[in-house]
């Protein structure tokens, strides 16, 4: 297994399936990137005027000037929204505020010292030698040569007689595993120069199946080929998953007029819920709300921004505020590792983004008021409220980013501004 690492401490450890280990258990998975994730995926810290990155009292990396977050050579967050200014908060790839495996870098081999190489070594050698016919074979004859000397000796010297077997064993076990490894015929060398590849398949008998490797091993381009396609084969089954559906809201969309300021706003049904597909931009006669950065021209594409608070009872009646619950059915029906990428709306990101709004939820990068006052993110980030608080003083929301794959689950304070999109009370 390759090692997990922070700094020069192993955390845990990596299988060829990606899983990570942890003391016996399987708390997490390393993706295409290298990078470990859990159930949820944000750890804030903040940035300086000098461009360290701190996580409480505590300097866990520096800030370059693309706003990538860099632990010595390896970039292992993002300042959010890309903005880097005093104060900024900071995403850390793959990690979770509640169930952390600390601050993870990317997976990698240790550096070997010369007696890790020869334990290794020695371990494969003697996983061979016991995996051999001839290797079993030359054991036994040093463990039968260890009997007749027991018994020629009466008993006596029989300490210097156990310490001679255990001597002959592997040197019986080498020999008898080279002599088997000759006159086998699982590998032939066909005189020709090239060698040619036996019949019979490679089993533990013979082989270990994690050294049974293919002839070619995959260049650094293969695997970001290999890795497009799996995108590109997601992508095409998202789009056949939701093109009926697409295709009908297209053809003939469907408007829910709200009753209080004669608004309208286009909805689409995704499974089983009916969700408003544009952020709510009702002005209620009480509460806390905002037009981004105190701009009104904006409320039209981008909606307005809600306190919690407010948020919960803001929707028109017979339309809710989704409970965290609902966001998590939306976002498992979408597809959770690419639901950022099928949720968002194709247009207004910053970059073009990477939507494909697949199901024509067309998530917009609305921004959102912190709690200080200050305004954030309009282009780069879409931020919603659940309905499901997180303590007195906390709520979830959902997120996603111009260059996200996913919609990250999220804990803020409720007097935080974020957008709002209403989901269609069930009906029996």
């Amino acid at each position: 297994m390759a090692k997990l690492w922070k700094g020069d401490r192993v955390l845990g450890q990596v299988d060829s399936d990606g899983r990570v280990f942890v003391g016996g258990s399987v708390v997490g998975r390393v993706d295409f990137d290298g990078k470990v994730w859990q159930d949820a995926n944000r750890l804030v810290g903040s940035v300086d005027s000098d461009g360290k990155v701190w996580q409480g009292d505590r300097i866990v990396g520096r800030v370059g000037s693309d706003g990538k977050v860099w632990q010595g050579d390896r970039i292992v967050g993002a300042v959010e929204g890309g903005k880097l200014a005093d104060g900024a908060a900071v995403i850390f790839f793959g990690l979770n505020t509640n169930k952390t495996l600390h601050n993870v870098r990317e997976t990698r081999e240790a550096p070997k010292s010369f007696s890790d190489i020869l334990a290794e070594g020695l371990g494969i050698l003697a996983y061979y030698v016991l995996h051999s016919k001839g290797g079993k074979i030359g054991v036994l004859i040093a463990l039968f040569f260890g009997f007749i000397l027991t018994l020629g000796s009466k008993g006596e010297h029989i300490f210097i007689v156990l310490i001679f077997t255990l001597v002959l064993m592997p040197i019986f076990g080498v020999i008898g595993f080279i002599i088997d490894s000759v006159v086998s015929n699982t590998v032939d060398n066909g005189g020709d120069g090239e060698w040619k590849e036996s019949s019979q398949p490679l089993t533990t008998s013979n082989r270990p199946t994690e050294f049974a490797s293919t002839k070619h091993l995959e260049t650094e381009d293969e695997r970001k080929k290999k890795e497009e396609k799996v995108r590109e084969d997601k992508a095409e089954q998202r789009r056949k998953k939701f093109e009926q559906n697409r295709l009908e809201t297209e053809k003939n969309p469907v408007y829910f007029t709200d009753p209080r300021d004669g608004h309208k706003y286009r909805t689409v049904k995704i499974g089983k819920q009916t969700w408003m597909a544009q952020n709510l931009n009702y002005q209620p006669q009480s509460g806390k709300f905002w037009s981004y950065d105190n701009d009104d021209s904006k409320n039209d594409k981008y909606g307005r921004l809600y306190d919690w608070n407010t948020a919960v009872a803001v929707c028109p009646i017979g339309w809710h505020l989704p409970s965290r619950q609902e966001w998590l059915e939306l976002i498992t029906m979408t597809g959770e590792s690419e639901a950022g990428v099928a949720l968002k709306s194709e247009m207004d990101w910053e970059r073009d983004g990477n939507g494909t709004d697949d199901c024509g939820f067309s998530a917009l990068p609305g921004g959102s008021r912190k709690f200080d006052g200050d305004f954030e993110n309009i282009g780069t980030y879409g931020k919603w409220w659940s309905a499901t608080e997180n303590g007195n003083d906390n709520a979830y929301f959902r997120y996603t980013g111009y260059n996200l794959d996913r919609v990250i689950e999220g804990i803020n304070f409720k007097s935080t501004g974020f957008s709002v999109r209403c989901v269609r009370d069930e009906t029996n």
